[in-house]
């Protein structure tokens, strides 16, 4: 975990089916690699940062990397 990234997020701005869609897309994002810590909190490894902002941008959820 000394490489990893935790992203903590709000989906309180999303419906409940776009709810579903952005957690198949961000597993999508995961992959094997990420981690759900929580229901809005993943780790990831600091080589998938972009690809997840990208994620979150996209659907305009805000999120607070750390």
């Amino acid at each position: 975990a000394i490489n990893c990234r935790i992203y903590k997020y709000s989906l309180t701005s999303l419906n409940a089916v776009q709810r579903v869609q952005f957690s198949r897309a961000i597993e999508q994002v995961l992959g094997s690699e990420g981690q759900f810590l929580t229901r809005s909190v993943v780790l990831i490894p600091l080589v998938m940062k972009n690809r997840m902002m990208e994620c979150l941008k996209a659907w305009k959820v805000y999120s607070n990397g750390s």
